[in-house]
């Protein structure tokens, strides 16, 4: 966490540089009274190639503990030695063409490159993308911001006086101006953060991603839960409403005085017919 705090501190303006030579690396930073120097023999570096990336790692760190090396913004500068280029006159025909058959000559399984144009020619300098990675992650891996990869061969275009003087000091002093020329991508140069960064945001989003995936596990086992497993609900029954029955409409009974018996009628028409002949 600390280190993460100094590497944001670090300003964004270099003031340090890293001078890549064939066997051998000078570093120099503003208030150093002169360059310092570690080997890079054989067994790291042979024939531009890196040979060994944990030894070339234990070569770094061990220049930096020794000399108290405090993190800063450093560029790494590249010796011709460890370069390959070519010039083009400007307004050939087939430049590409040729750009492209000198890279494929390039001795590199897998390399950087930049075009530059100026003077009336066009400039091809390629390098070891594994020897540049190789650096840039040491020195980022210690808290130090690397941003820049530039040839020395583009430098000199623009201050001749590299070529016989290789000042450091005065590489530092022109960077804004040296800056067209850095090998390293646009989107790569302009993040400053260190693989101890990185990790930490990888580490955050993988906490996200496991927080995700376990609310949705606790949604799909809800899901699961209340449509497999749970007992169905008996549905609800409505009373049901019985009608009575129809009932018949009762038989109406002749009332007493309504009935008459046969033998009955006959005496009353005995005694009419009786009474009757009286009258007469």
């Amino acid at each position: 966490m600390e280190r993460d705090k100094v590497t944001k501190d670090i300003s964004r303006k270099p003031t340090g540089v890293l001078y890549l030579d064939r066997n051998r690396a000078f570093f120099y930073e503003e208030g150093l009274a002169g360059p310092l120097s570690f080997d890079l023999p054989p067994e790291i570096l042979s024939d531009l190639e890196a040979i060994n990336n944990k030894k070339l790692d234990g070569a770094i760190r061990g220049f930096v503990s020794a000399n108290n090396l405090v993190p800063s913004n450093v560029i790494i500068l590249l010796s011709n030695a460890v370069t390959f280029e070519k010039d083009f006159a400007a307004g050939g025909v087939d430049i590409d063409k040729g750009i492209e058959e000198f890279l494929e000559l390039v001795p590199f399984e897998d390399y950087i490159s930049k075009k530059s144009q100026s003077g009336g020619k066009v400039k091809i300098v390629a390098a070891n993308r594994e020897v540049c990675d190789g650096i840039k992650n040491s020195f980022h891996s210690l808290g130090f911001v690397v941003t820049e990869v530039i040839p020395l061969s583009f430098c000199i275009d623009i201050l001749p006086q590299l070529a016989t003087n290789l000042d450091l000091g005065l590489i530092i002093e022109k960077a804004a101006e040296f800056r067209e020329f850095n090998l390293l991508p646009e989107v790569e140069s302009s993040t400053s953060s260190s693989p101890e960064t990185e990790k930490q945001t990888n580490k955050k989003q993988l906490y996200m991603l496991i927080g995700v995936f376990g609310f949705l596990g606790i949604i799909l086992l809800f899901v699961i839960y209340k449509n497999i497993i749970a007992p169905p609900k008996t549905p609800k029954t409505l009373p049901t409403i019985v009608a009575p029955p129809p009932t018949a409409a009762p038989v109406r009974e002749a009332s007493p005085s309504a009935q008459i018996s046969p033998s009955e009628a006959f005496s009353s028409k005995s005694a009419n017919t009786q009474n009757l002949n009286g009258n007469q």
